[in-house]
Formats: C-alpha cells, structure tokens, sequence
C-alpha cells in the first residue's frame, strides 16, 4: 500500500468498476458510481485493488461514452489486455477529491460512524455505503445481534450528519428494522 511521508497509509477512494473492454484500440469502459462525477478529468493515476495492496495505472486519456467513460490506459493497447480488467473497482486517492463546502460529506467518510435514532437510541456502525441507482444506502451493523440494517441516504431518514462528530442521526426507521 502506498504510504505518505509520515508513514500512514493513504485513503483510497471507490468511483467506479471497469466493465470490460471497449472499441479496438485497448480502451476500458469504466461504470461510475457517481455518474455526475469529473474527477478522472482531472487525474493522471488510477488504483486497482490487488490483495491487500493496490495497483497503481496511469491515465493517457479519458472521454464519455454514453453513461460511461473510456480510459486509456498505459501499457494496454487491445481489447484482450483490458479484459483481465474486467469487474476491477477503481479508486483514486482521497487527496484529489475537490474540496467539500460547507455540510457536504463523502460516502467514504460515513463508514464507521454511529447512526442513532433522533431519540438517542443507537443503531449500530456504518458498515458500508451502497451506491444504487436511487440513492445510497447506509449498511448499519447493529452490535448486540450482529444484525444488517439498510438505510436509505434520503432526507425522509436523514436528520444530521456530523463528520467530525462520527454521528448520524436518523427518524422514521422503524419500518426498516
């Protein structure tokens, strides 16, 4: 895993999976979570997990392609050497995301964080942030039975997310539990 100077390890970043190859020319289409998402415009280096480390490719190009964007990447140049790409979930470094403003969060940062009720009651941790189509859906652990919960990321559950907190708190669940 890559380290920074002070010797931590980097956070790495999910935006998307490769779906296979695409045209004759060694691109690779990549399915975005966030499909409103620009930040691969804007980087030169893309992560694959490998075991428990990651693969580091550099971007020589990248452009939309209906849903998608085609990535060309260094060292592949025919459709067969992307297809041993296929399914890859892509990352990035958390450091080149683009500064949040005031209130915003990134999914990645809700993992961990205890989720109560309004009335203080506590659900669990987030164990992982789903991206569906909808919304994203928080996946709670509770700690006593062990129990998954799912809750949407949708204001009619959503009453406040504190970051620096590590909290969030949600009302109206009760259909969901």
């Amino acid at each position: 895993m890559k380290r920074n100077p002070d010797g931590e390890a980097e956070k790495y970043v999910p935006v998307g999976k490769i779906r296979g190859p695409w045209g004759l020319k060694g691109e690779a289409k990549l399915e975005l979570y966030r499909k409103d998402s620009k930040v691969l415009f804007e980087t030169r280096q893309i992560y694959l997990k490998a075991g428990f480390s990651f693969r580091e490719l550099s971007v020589l190009s990248v452009r939309p392609q209906g849903k998608n964007l085609c990535l060309r990447l260094d060292g592949f140049h025919l459709p067969e050497d992307v297809l041993v790409l296929k399914g890859s979930e892509v990352y990035i470094l958390a450091e080149e995301l683009p500064e949040k403003e005031e209130g915003e969060y990134y999914a990645f940062e809700l993992v961990g964080m205890e989720v109560v009720t309004s009335e203080g009651a506590s659900l669990g941790q987030v164990r992982d942030v789903v991206h569906y189509g909808a919304s994203e859906i928080l996946v709670v652990r509770e700690a006593e039975k062990g129990k998954e919960i799912q809750i949407p990321l949708i204001p009619d559950y959503l009453r406040e997310i504190s970051v620096k907190g590590r909290r969030i708190v949600v009302e109206g669940v009760d259909e969901l539990l």
